[in-house]
């Protein structure tokens, strides 16, 4: 089951970095999405799409719209926990934690590990019978 990993990251250096480490240890890169200066609603959607519910997808994209860079990587269930903890050697925020940092949010917010969203597919088949001419 394809299996999304998300983290969000303090600038894009920090997410250049986490996305390097991810294809040395093996995730394609065609699999690994950067996301930064996104209108909300574009990474809103996205993080649905990967199974987030969509208020806290709406925060992420919020703060992303300040700052920031938002990382997804969608790869095999087997390979999530390695590529979570990949993300975990960097410092992942909240989009709170996010717009603290950068004078625009709230205080007092704490950092948060990078999350994994299952999404589950389903795959459908067409059977077509043929007549004789």
């Amino acid at each position: 089951m394809p299996t999304s990993v998300i983290g969000l990251f303090e600038d894009q250096d920090t997410a250049r970095k986490v996305v390097d480490e991810l294809t040395k240890a093996g995730c394609n890169e065609d699999a690994v999405e950067t996301w930064s200066g996104t209108s909300a609603d574009k990474v809103s959607e996205r993080l649905v799409e990967a199974g987030y519910e969509e208020k806290n997808a709406h925060g992420y994209g919020k703060a992303l719209e300040t700052a920031g860079a938002l990382i997804i990587a969608d790869v095999d269930d087997d390979k999530a926990d390695s590529v979570l903890e990949t993300m975990r050697r960097f410092e992942v925020l909240t989009p709170e934690a996010l717009l603290e940092r950068n004078g625009t949010g709230q205080q007092g917010t704490q950092t948060e590990k990078a999350q994994v969203i299952e999404e589950e597919l389903e795959v459908g088949v067409a059977r077509t019978t043929g007549g004789s001419a």
